[in-house]
């Protein structure tokens, strides 16, 4: 077998998933498709956008919304005592749906922990309701990116 270094691990789909989501990286037709767009799935964030290139496909509304708006929906984590459901409806205090979860991970050290696309007026640090079948969860929003609380 290969050399192994110290320390390395082998990089298992489940494990690649959980680093992918603690990170606040999207994919592909989980947290974004055709019809997303990129400020919506947080890419003018990591840097996946230019806005000094040449032309290219969809420039102009990624350039509308970056020099004169904003976008209605963006990524968020959620964070939970239980893991949540990928396509559970998510709702504010008030019962408005407000988003759905795309990819949800048991993370070992940050327990529970989901992307979820949420309309831009659900605060950071706000409680949401996640519903799924006949259960209900209460979840706390996260921009991606900022420090996640360890799990307990």
């Amino acid at each position: 077998p290969p050399h192994r270094g110290a320390g390395a691990a082998v990089a298992t789909d489940e494990r690649a998933e959980i680093a992918r989501i603690e990170a606040g990286v999207p994919a592909w037709g989980r947290e974004m498709d055709a019809e997303t767009i990129p400020q919506e799935a947080m890419l003018d964030e990591l840097g996946a956008i230019s806005f000094n290139k040449g032309c290219y496909t969809g420039q102009e509304i990624v350039a509308r919304v970056h020099f004169r708006g904003h976008v209605n929906k963006h990524l968020r984590w959620l964070t939970s005592e239980a893991a949540l459901r990928e396509g559970a409806r998510v709702f504010d205090a008030e019962g408005k749906e407000v988003g759905d979860v795309r990819s949800s991970v048991r993370s070992p050290t940050r327990g529970p922990l989901a992307i979820a696309m949420l309309r831009r007026e659900v605060e950071l640090g706000s409680e949401v309701r996640v519903r799924f079948a006949e259960t209900e969860l209460v979840a706390r929003v996260a921009r991606m990116g900022d420090a996640v609380p360890a799990a307990r």
